[in-house]
């Protein structure tokens, strides 16, 4: 009964060893920090968060996640500006309408007051991984945002509604955008569930906004 007992113990601590070097690896993989690294910023506090007290005292580079977060903080307000009023609001990017997941996940983000809803979205995902017209400032339309072809599983509802007008097609397999898989859709932004009558670049941002994208 011993012995099993001691197995027992000495299995949890391989399995804990295993998490935390799982949570160590992703915070070695944020790497330097730019604006197109809050996906793995993020992945990488998830995965510490869901360990145990003990499991996170023994994280021996968590001192570089928590660098990583105040320096991809502060390269997110240097890109939108400065302000002396601080507002906190939610932005998530998703993919629904196709029977697919997130792109960005909720995400909480301390930005400077009336920060437009383009100026968040391109801070938080880096101009790299998208293509738009006009500015973050002025008459902004986001056409594209990199995404990895997938499976799509168009729920039963939009099917009926859309009827003939969708396709099976995408025109890239490395960015998602316009006319893809139906010859009306695009992204559409929402602020609090309502859909602004403005470009994302006209569209200020007030504290507690809940800011989605998502296919239309």
């Amino acid at each position: 009964m011993v012995c099993q007992q001691l197995d027992g113990v000495a299995v949890l601590r391989r399995v804990q060893r295993r998490r935390e070097g799982c949570v160590c690896t992703a915070i070695r993989a944020i790497g330097s920090v730019g604006q197109g690294s809050g996906e793995a910023i993020r992945s990488a506090r998830a995965m510490y968060d869901a360990l145990s007290e003990a499991e996170q005292a023994s994280v021996s580079n968590y001192a570089v996640l928590v660098a990583a977060e105040k320096e991809y903080e502060d390269l997110i307000n240097a890109s939108i500006g400065k302000s002396d009023e601080m507002i906190t609001v939610s932005m998530a990017i998703e993919k629904t309408t196709l029977g697919q997941d997130y792109i960005l996940e909720p995400t909480l983000v301390t930005i400077p007051k009336d920060t437009t809803a383009a100026q968040l979205l391109v801070a938080l995902l880096g101009n790299d991984k998208m293509q738009y017209n006009g500015t973050p400032t002025s008459s902004f339309y986001l056409s594209y945002l990199a995404d990895a072809a997938e499976e799509v599983n168009i729920p039963e509802e939009i099917l009926k509604r859309a009827g003939k007008d969708l396709t099976n097609t995408r025109e890239s397999n490395e960015w998602l955008g316009e006319f893809d898989y139906a010859s009306t859709s695009g992204w559409m932004y929402s602020v609090n569930g309502s859909f602004p009558s403005v470009y994302a670049s006209e569209k200020t941002m007030q504290d507690g906004d809940v800011i989605r994208w998502r296919r239309g």
